[in-house]
């Protein structure tokens, strides 16, 4: 998958591109309040790996090629443990340099409307705390679903 908006180009993260990551590795911070992590430090193996089974798009600036963050799309699983299909949940970061500029609303509104082309519904949790991921999901089209304790659950 690979999308062009206007500022940025989005691609899916592979074994050829991952090093292009590189630059993000040293904000681990982020990689655990987007939920990637709980233990341990997020390195090119680690999402190497997580890309194996799910989808990680890397967010580059157009005009200068600067990685400023990732989108993943997780595999969504039903109450019998099978995979839904045609339904992904969202988790996403940018570096704090690339934050309050628009750019993952246009990443994530981009990367949703090729998915809803396809028909594949996207999903969001987000701690309630976290009022930036929320503007983000809201200029998106993404509609509250769900409160459970701290957490908000969205969907497009």
């Amino acid at each position: 998958m690979a999308i062009e908006t206007e500022r940025l180009i989005i691609k899916r993260i592979n074994d050829n591109n991952i090093g292009e990551l590189k630059p993000l590795m040293e904000y681990q911070e982020l990689f655990q309040r987007a939920g990637l992590v709980t233990v341990g430090m997020v390195d090119e193996r680690t999402l190497l790996v997580l890309a194996s089974n799910e989808i990680i798009l890397m967010l580059k600036k157009k005009e200068t090629g600067e990685a400023l963050g990732i989108i993943v799309l997780l595999n969504v699983y039903g109450p019998t443990g099978m995979k839904e299909s045609r339904r992904y949940e969202v988790g996403y970061l940018l570096i704090p340099s690339a934050q309050h500029h628009g750019y993952m609303s246009e990443a994530l509104d981009a990367t949703c409307g090729e998915l809803n082309k396809r028909q594949i519904s996207v999903v969001a949790e987000v701690n309630k705390g976290n009022l930036p991921s929320q503007q983000v999901l809201k200029r998106c089209g993404f509609k509250l679903t769900a409160k459970q304790g701290d957490l908000l659950k969205w969907q497009r």
